[in-house]
């Protein structure tokens, strides 16, 4: 079977194998009510930061050992990781 080609981001068999959480982390799904979900989009734009550190300076500020690391932005740094992958495969 022919590779597949190559993205900003690997290959598509890379992208399948990738974990999805990163390490140390876990997944949470929750129904909440949809005005509540509005509520925290609206203030986590307000403060340019993601739903998830909105979430987690929420579960702080009522006493949950959420750390400053924890609330580091992700995204940045997945980025960067991804893009060192892709570039290090093509030289």
């Amino acid at each position: 079977m022919a590779k597949k080609p190559d993205n900003a981001f690997g290959t598509l068999d890379e992208l399948k194998r990738a974990p999805r959480v990163p390490e140390g982390n876990k997944q949470l799904t929750v129904i909440i009510p949809e005005g509540i979900v509005a509520e925290l989009k609206a203030r986590g734009a307000g403060n340019g930061e993601t739903l998830r550190t909105t979430v987690l300076r929420a579960l702080r500020k009522d006493g949950y050992s959420v750390t400053d690391d924890d609330l580091v932005d992700r995204r940045a740094q997945a980025g960067k990781e991804r893009s060192a992958t892709y570039f290090r495969g093509k030289r």
